[in-house]
């Protein structure tokens, strides 16, 4: 099967997540998606880059303009409000209150979570974006014929809603011809479960 992949993802690398009432390293990291690409490397799948950026009106069809708008400025905003260290919020919005959307990053970043699970980093959009675009590639290509093709995203966007976001920039779209599959935290086994996964796809 062929296996869509962006080595974009690597911009995406929060130092820390918190977890209880501890920081720990994040569950979510680089290391998954290469575990991953090592696996289907070996079981025999191409792995290809995205042919092109995603189209802006395309990501618009997911999420709504409000959320893309302060995913694309974060980072730079937070930076040029004196924070220092990746992007995490220490507020959040009771929605059912209301709904107005906070003038300030930091509010922004409560508005639009439900969790401290991931942070925002100076690469997190770029690495998003890239993720989009794998998933719209492989889109494409079962569109053009192909029997299936497999989206290595990552930031994986698995609790991405319209207008929130749970330790993950965007979801890698949810176009109904792509199959996102969230691997979960095993990380000694999350390369053979996915290489399985397709291997039993193939053969259905």
């Amino acid at each position: 099967m062929r296996v869509v992949a962006s080595a974009d993802h690597a911009l995406h690398r929060p130092a820390a997540e918190l977890s209880g009432s501890a920081f720990i390293p994040p569950w979510e990291r680089p290391e998954r998606w290469h575990r991953v690409a090592t696996a289907l490397r070996a079981a025999g799948h191409p792995i290809e880059a995205p042919d092109a950026a995603v189209a802006p009106a395309l990501t618009a069809r997911v999420h709504a303009p409000d959320y893309l708008a302060f995913l694309a400025s974060a980072w730079p905003r937070w930076r040029a409000s004196g924070g220092t260290g990746d992007a995490l919020p220490s507020v959040f919005a009771v929605r059912r209150t209301s709904e107005r959307v906070p003038e300030h990053i930091g509010g922004q970043l409560g508005h639009y979570a439900f969790a401290m699970d991931v942070a925002i980093t100076a690469g997190s959009w770029q690495a998003a974006l890239s993720s989009a675009a794998c998933a719209d590639t492989a889109r494409r290509r079962v569109s053009a014929g192909e029997r299936a093709a497999f989206a290595l995203c990552r930031p994986p966007g698995h609790h991405a809603a319209r207008d929130l976001r749970c330790g993950a920039r965007l979801a890698a779209l949810g176009l109904p011809t792509v199959l996102v599959m969230e691997g979960g935290y095993a990380l000694e086994a999350i390369g053979a479960n996915v290489a399985a996964t397709l291997a039993g796809f193939e053969g259905g």
